[in-house]
């Protein structure tokens, strides 16, 4: 399977020569299975940019609230520990509160 990028390079042109030939957009396009309105997005004046969607901008780093392993290990000691073991996270939360922790 093709990614989006590698389509365009390789199906635009193709498409180009072929209304360059006579053929309209929607037969050239209706040949290949695409519809007109993708050759107008890969044709815009912003050019080729390939996929823009955010997950692919995105770095892949770690999230700035994401608990340090000495947090998450202090946390699972507490909810692990015998006064918490059978309560679900909804009723241990406002007991350390009160508890001010």
């Amino acid at each position: 399977m093709m990614n989006s990028t590698l389509q365009r390079q390789i199906l635009l042109p193709l498409i180009e020569q072929a209304i360059a030939d006579g053929a309209r957009a929607q037969q050239a396009c209706a040949q290949i299975g695409m519809s007109v309105r993708t050759l107008q997005r890969w044709v815009h004046p912003c050019g080729h940019e390939g996929d823009r969607r955010v997950s692919t901008l995105r770095a892949h780093s770690v999230p700035p609230n994401q608990l340090s392993q000495a947090e998450r290990e202090a946390a699972m000691s507490v909810l692990n520990s015998e006064e918490f073991k059978d309560l679900p996270p909804s009723q241990i939360v406002p007991r350390l509160a009160d508890q001010g922790k």
